[in-house]
């Protein structure tokens, strides 16, 4: 299966030409472009790694599919529902050993998702479970999940985590482990200036195969899909750019409240350079009016333009590489200052740590 990102590392999500060539007319339209059978396995296979094989399958039903790429994909869709069964269970696990300790946590993005705007639960498959705690919680949900046997960060790699960003990850006892992703933030504090406080109070319940659990409120749950392109580098996985299209299509989002608040936790030109970008592969989600009222100012755009890219999924040029990915990074900061003290305050912690990093996995 496709292996999990290092952890706050980058790896390359954009999914090859070849295969957006193959899922953009697919999902925009429902219709297949000319696959030749002896392609019918390379191209499933590129739908794997996209994680939308079992979607693409449901959209080639009576279009005249290659028999060998429908039967692939009928194999990787019973694959992903063994493996989204594994993690369901884990999750139900993890909710009892957090409510055992008296913490609350919220699911975020594909745990959220799957239930709320898919039809079943392979259409959107995940390979990690990510959970929101509070960060004063972090004690308990450290000395529960130690006793219940999972693999935590070792004392020192989880300061470092703790000090530097907003999530860590853990591996669940059994086999094969299940990993899990532990968020107290939806982004760095000096980077953003998200209201963590204000996504627990606007939080609202819902439900997977009986047992209740808690999600973001939509707008929230928007914004911090955009965020997650943002620290991407807008890298981004045609998935998640169909979430984030799915969402803006089919719930009531109050995008008053959304631009308010993108504004609040500082975060306004990567709203507006998500929204766009999501606009760009799958029209028809988001509002004219939002669009045009989000729009970077005169000297965002122009800075930000050497770095556009003309390919089709793909928002900027080398976001696989570091240098392009820090000026990306600076440029779609609300304002210089925020720019400053980011990079500032990156310094700073450099040192203090220097040497103390943890290896990335």
């Amino acid at each position: 299966r496709e292996g999990r990102g290092t952890m706050n590392g980058h790896t390359h999500h954009h999914a090859e030409p070849e295969v957006a060539r193959i899922l953009l007319p697919l999902l925009r339209t429902g219709k297949l472009p000319p696959v030749p059978e002896g392609d019918s396995e390379r191209i499933a296979e590129g739908l794997r790694r996209a994680g939308m094989a079992a979607l693409a399958l449901e959209r080639l039903r009576g279009d005249g599919a290659p028999g060998a790429l429908v039967r692939r994909l009928e194999q990787e869709r019973t694959r992903d529902r063994v493996s989204l069964t594994l993690l369901y269970d884990r999750l139900g696990r993890f909710a009892g050993t957090m409510a055992s300790a008296g913490v609350r946590f919220i699911a975020l993005k594909g745990a959220a998702l799957a239930p709320l705007l898919y039809d079943a639960p392979e259409l959107r498959p995940m390979v990690d479970v990510d959970v929101l705690i509070r960060l004063k919680d972090w004690p308990k949900v450290r000395d529960a999940l130690s006793a219940a046997g999972y693999r935590l960060p070792a004392e020192k790699e989880a300061a470092y985590w703790l000090a530097n960003y907003f999530n860590m990850g853990v591996t669940t006892p059994g086999d094969p482990p299940s990993f899990f992703d532990l968020h107290w933030s939806l982004g760095q504090e000096v980077r953003y200036a998200v209201d963590n406080e204000g996504l627990w109070e606007r939080a609202t319940g819902y439900e997977i195969e009986g047992r209740s659990y808690l999600r973001l409120s939509d707008e929230d749950l928007l914004l911090s899909l955009v965020l997650h392109l943002g620290y991407h580098y807008f890298d981004a996985r045609l998935l998640w750019l169909w979430d984030i299209h799915l969402l803006c299509r089919r719930r009531p989002i109050d995008w008053d409240v959304v631009i308010e608040r993108a504004g609040r936790w500082r975060m306004s030109t990567v709203l507006a350079e998500g929204l766009a970008f999501v606009e760009s592969v799958f029209p028809g989600g988001v509002p004219t009016g939002v669009l045009s009222g989000t729009r970077p100012g005169r000297l965002h755009r122009m800075l930000l333009a050497p770095l556009r890219s003309a390919e089709e999924g793909r928002h900027f040029r080398g976001d696989d590489r570091r240098l392009m990915q820090l000026a990306q990074g600076l440029l779609v900061m609300d304002s210089p200052g925020d720019a400053l003290r980011f990079m500032a305050d990156k310094i700073a912690r450099r040192l203090r740590f220097l040497g103390a990093r943890p290896r990335l996995r």
